[in-house]
């Protein structure tokens, strides 16, 4: 209420600042005409005026700030694959028996477009996640996420992941992950909470590629060379990779 009360304040104040202006106007040139003229003019540009600043300039400086945090999302992205997300990812997929039917399509290279990186999306997406939990080192996946759990705390407490759902669902679904290990895992798991961490690390596994796909997409288009890099340590190919860093560089001339 008093934010209104101080608005119509601001408002009166000065539109009697201009009734007064334009009356010492009138006295100093006893020239009404001329004065109605500017002041329809003015009165006329005003819906001008609206346009400009409201609508074009402000979607300029919109999309402008948007590309800037898009910038700023993409960088938090990047941290949380080289901290844990990579790793990861690795684990999972040297543990998914489905996942050989896919090899080919995860071969990214230099000359991959926007195109290719929306089917791999589409068909990672359709891929059944299930993966054997129990040819994983869960003791060592463990480490890894306590030693990042301040780290996770940090990138979900960060204002600018409103603007990346997915991402956000990601997190909050490896933190579960974490949580789960800590009051589950003793040196070890029983048959019925290794059934039940592997279906979060299923559904962590789930998202991981898909959020891994759009990195390297935004890699791809900005930093082709942190792209190359990437592709070295592809969690796909690990272990079946059929290009070399060699055919990979060549592909940067």
């Amino acid at each position: 209420m008093k934010k209104h009360k101080d608005l119509i304040l601001i408002g009166a104040i000065l539109i009697g600042l201009s009734v007064v202006l334009h009356y010492v106007h009138y006295v100093m040139f006893h020239d009404m005409h001329h004065l109605l003229i500017f002041l329809v003019a003015d009165i006329a540009f005003i819906p001008l005026e609206v346009f400009f600043v409201t609508v074009v300039i402000d979607r300029i400086l919109e999309k402008r700030e948007k590309s800037h945090l898009i910038e700023k999302l993409n960088m938090l992205v990047g941290l949380f694959f080289s901290e844990v997300g990579l790793n990861m990812l690795t684990a999972c997929a040297d543990v998914d028996p489905n996942l050989a039917s896919l090899k080919g399509d995860f071969a990214l290279t230099m000359n991959w477009t926007e195109a290719d990186f929306e089917n791999l999306t589409k068909k990672l997406k359709s891929h059944d996640h299930c993966l054997d939990a129990s040819k994983m080192d869960i003791g060592a996946l463990k480490t890894s996420l306590d030693e990042s759990k301040d780290l996770l705390v940090t990138l979900i407490a960060n204002p600018s992941l409103l603007e990346h759902d997915s991402f956000s669902g990601l997190l909050m679904a490896v933190m579960h992950l974490q949580e789960e290990l800590v009051m589950r895992y003793d040196n070890g798991l029983s048959e019925f909470d290794l059934e039940h961490i592997q279906f979060d690390i299923e559904r962590v596994y789930k998202h991981l590629g898909v959020e891994w796909i759009k990195y390297m997409q935004h890699l791809k288009d900005q930093f082709p060379y942190l792209y190359l890099t990437a592709l070295i340590n592809n969690p796909y190919m690990n272990k079946d990779r059929v290009i070399s860093e060699k055919e990979l560089r060549s592909q940067m001339r």
